[in-house]
């Protein structure tokens, strides 16, 4: 006989969310440039002293008609010159003053030129850089700057300046030869040493948790099984129950046939030899056992039936 529950068990998992903390870093160059008015987006000459000698200098926005260059070197406007002498006299001057410098550091000077033909196939400009005065002595670079036919497009040149003294009078001198080109010239800056600042701040992503639910079967099971035994079976525990086991019944106290003869005994008196017999033994439940699977209880209650034989001998009187 088969009896069986059913238990349903909810299985609840809950994923928890992991916050995940992730450091943004962001890193900027800092690199301060000193001049006034570097690349004369104002359209003016404000901060700088001007001086031309025949280069016919000018401020040019560089989307005007009268622009022969489509763009700037830095912004919209730049410095257009064009020759109306072959040598002498042709030059740009430009000067401004920078303070505060640092005598034990080294800063960068820059500045960009370019040229356009207008009528002529070669052009040779030379670009002289000084401190506080126009002199071999004082003089820190002289750049040669070839052009073709083609012309030159925004080109930056740099060079390296430690000062002298923490104030310096800083003088250009922009001289080109041919008188057929537009030359231009933009850009100037007087750059501290480059410094990196990084800063980091955190960003934080928290998931949304998620649950998980599973219904599982669980059975609990109880195999009984009922055995009834023959009248014999409860005989037979009733004199096992009273007699001793044929174990302990030895043999020298039983009678040989020797020592009995059939004249001296009554034949009501002959030993009667009883034997207790039982019914077979009653085979387990044929009931199919359900399907147990892993994680499961189970309980299983069996009942084992097991049967005694007793011989009993009468003795004569």
């Amino acid at each position: 006989m088969y009896q069986g529950s059913f238990l349903l068990i909810i299985a609840s998992s809950v994923l928890q969310a992991v916050a995940t903390t992730v450091p943004i870093v962001s890193c900027t160059v800092n690199q301060p440039q000193l001049f006034t008015n570097p690349s004369f987006e104002d359209g003016s000459w404000d901060g700088w002293t001007k001086t031309d000698s025949s280069s016919n200098a000018a401020i040019v926005d560089a989307s005007s008609s009268g622009s022969p260059f489509s763009t700037a070197a830095e912004g919209q406007y730049y410095i257009k010159t064009i020759n109306t002498a072959l040598r002498g006299g042709d030059a740009l001057f430009l000067s401004q003053t920078v303070n505060g410098l640092d005598t034990s550091t080294t800063y960068t000077i820059t500045f960009s030129i370019a040229g356009v033909p207008n009528g002529g196939s070669t052009q040779l400009c030379q670009m002289y850089v000084f401190k506080d005065s126009q002199t071999n002595a004082n003089l820190l670079v002289e750049d040669v700057i070839d052009m073709d036919a083609s012309g030159l497009p925004w080109t930056q040149y740099s060079l390296g300046f430690t000062p002298t003294a923490t104030s310096h009078l800083m003088l250009f001198v922009l001289e080109c030869y041919d008188t057929e080109y537009y030359v231009g010239l933009d850009d100037l800056q007087f750059l501290e040493p480059a410094t990196t600042v990084c800063s980091t701040s955190y960003s934080t992503a928290v998931p949304s948790p998620t649950t998980s639910s599973q219904a599982v079967t669980s059975q609990a099971v109880t195999s009984s099984q009922s055995v009834t035994a023959s009248s014999s079976q409860s005989v037979g525990s009733s004199i096992s129950s009273v007699l001793p086991s044929s174990s302990s019944i030895g043999s020298s106290a039983l009678p040989t046939s020797s020592d009995l003869s059939s004249s001296a005994i009554p034949s009501s008196a002959v030993s009667t030899n009883i034997s207790i017999t039982t019914s077979p033994a009653v085979s387990p439940s044929t009931t199919p056992m359900p399907s147990i699977t892993s994680g499961q209880v189970v309980v299983v209650t069996q009942t084992v039936y097991t049967t005694d034989m007793a011989t009993v001998y009468e003795c004569p009187a």
